[in-house]
């Protein structure tokens, strides 16, 4: 037997809006499809190694330094001058742990995640922006990491434009923060 579970969940502006819909299934695993606006954190970069600029472990650094004319706020500002959708639909077993030893195991997913809307870069200049990603859970290293896909996305305006493969990640542990980290760069102007 299915049982299907419609959640909302509103918080004060500042927080996201989260509307979530489950449906249990046999062997451990959830469908989810939820919806989230409003990040707290927005992060917009470019990931390869070298120096980070604010994250050692993820070695990003700004899109400037690849020719980009697109400049992303600081992480806070992006997210409040922003306005985004996130979608995520599919299947999570959500953190699993060793039942003897308590350590994390990782997840198995199959989430597809798209990212639209409106986000503005340093000069204050506005660009459409949208992207697809999947998560199939290998890369989930440490428990609360909510989505972590390898994608497409498109920073598209009228000074400039990024387009290439991408990784979305996303926690809600401490504040919903999203980054979207360039792995390749197919255009840059």
């Amino acid at each position: 037997m299915l049982r299907r579970l419609t959640l909302i969940v509103t918080v004060s502006a500042a927080a996201c809006v989260l509307a979530s819909s489950a449906t249990a299934a046999a062997a451990g695993t959830t469908y989810i499809r939820a919806e989230a606006t409003s990040p707290e954190f927005l992060f917009i970069d470019a990931a390869y190694s070298g120096p980070p600029i604010f994250d050692p472990w993820h070695f990003t650094h700004p899109l400037s330094d690849l020719g980009c004319a697109f400049t992303p706020l600081d992480a806070s500002s992006e997210a409040a001058d922003s306005h985004l959708t996130l979608l995520v639909r599919g299947w999570t077993s959500g953190d699993l742990f060793d039942p003897d030893t308590g350590v994390f195991l990782g997840q198995q997913d199959a989430l597809h995640a798209r990212v639209a809307g409106t986000v503005v870069d340093s000069a204050g200049n506005h660009y459409r922006i949208r992207g697809r990603f999947f998560d199939d859970g290998s890369r989930h290293v440490l428990p609360g990491q909510d989505y972590y896909g390898i994608g497409h996305v498109a920073i598209m305006g009228s000074v400039g434009r990024v387009v290439g493969q991408a990784i979305l990640y996303r926690t809600t542990d401490g504040g919903d923060s999203w980054s979207l980290d360039f792995t390749k760069v197919d255009t840059c102007t």
